[in-house]
């Protein structure tokens, strides 16, 4: 559970570090839903 939550802190991180332009493109999304999503999509694969 540990290291899920160090994906999230770096993933989190490298969103912000991406820059503001994608979230104008993107509709906003928060980190929750995100976050769910990505543990959903690894159950699936």
């Amino acid at each position: 559970m540990r290291e899920l939550h160090e994906l999230v802190k770096k993933s989190h991180l490298r969103d912000q570090a991406a820059g503001k332009a994608q979230n104008k493109l993107a509709q906003p999304q928060n980190r929750w839903q995100r976050f769910v999503r990505y543990v959903w999509d690894k159950k699936r694969g």
